[in-house]
């Protein structure tokens, strides 16, 4: 199933692939030259892999293939509008605007008549414009983003996964994220550098999550819906604030 979607579809996927490192070379490149070699064999920077022999493209349909964009598309190009998006059936569209698509089986959007959609109407170009709308509010003398937000940590019990276990203001400036608050009955201050996080994995509507220093922590805005935000911002703040890059550059520029 595509991201924004739940459950599964069986169907037929196309890949093509080739080897990325000989016997040789895993015995005397270093560590961070695999390392690097990955990094850019994943973003696609390294050149086009071989063509596949071309075969027709199938398609499937569906009554429900908008269904669920919205957890990843929260940013209306039309008004730029944010969490005002809906999604059913094969439509997405803006509550606030009106601003209205329809997805294809090609997942093409087409915009209904006096709407718009961003770039050549594909997800990514929705996406990219909402990650081009973020970059706006980060600069040297930027307001810090602060949030109330409550925490999951590791059960102590073997095999109970993450237990809620505090609550605190998270506060994200160009230095970094700085969480002040109580966690499992002890006030605690924690900070994760900018350097440190160049990326942040998340659950739709629930948590942003960051690893750090051996430690895993969920974190849970007042307003769930802001999780995808602030896992764009970290990304973005990586590249303009870091002064290491540790991410390769990929479908978006951020400069």
């Amino acid at each position: 199933m595509p991201h924004w979607r739940k459950g599964y579809r069986c169907g037929n996927m196309r890949v093509t692939y080739k080897n990325l490192f000989s016997a040789e070379d895993t015995q005397t490149l270093s560590i961070d030259e695999i390392n690097e070699a990955i990094d850019a064999r994943l973003s696609g920077v390294e050149g086009a892999l071989p063509v596949p022999e071309k075969k027709p493209f199938q398609t499937m349909s569906s009554k429900r293939l908008a269904e669920g964009l919205h957890y990843i598309l929260y940013y209306c190009p039309k008004c730029e509008a944010e969490y005002c998006i809906e999604t059913q059936g094969c439509t997405i569209r803006c509550s606030a605007c009106g601003n209205e698509a329809v997805m294809d089986r090609t997942a093409k959007l087409t915009p209904v008549s006096g709407s718009i959609v961003a770039g050549e109407g594909t997800v990514v170009n929705w996406f990219e414009a909402q990650v081009r709308n973020e970059m706006k509010s980060l600069s040297d003398d930027m307001q810090p983003f602060i949030e109330k937000v409550k925490v999951r940590t590791p059960s102590p019990e073997p095999g109970n996964g993450m237990i809620e276990s505090g609550s605190g203001i998270m506060r994200l400036d160009p230095e970094g994220w700085h969480f002040e608050g109580e966690i499992s009955g002890e006030k605690v201050s924690l900070f994760f550098s900018i350097e440190s996080i160049p990326a942040m994995s998340y659950d739709h509507y629930d948590n942003y999550q960051i690893y750090h220093g051996g430690n895993y922590y969920m974190f849970i805005p007042e307003d769930v819906r802001k999780c995808l935000k602030y896992v764009i911002i970290a990304e973005l703040m990586h590249w303009r604030f870091s002064p290491k890059v540790l991410m390769t550059p990929g479908i978006v520029k951020y400069n």
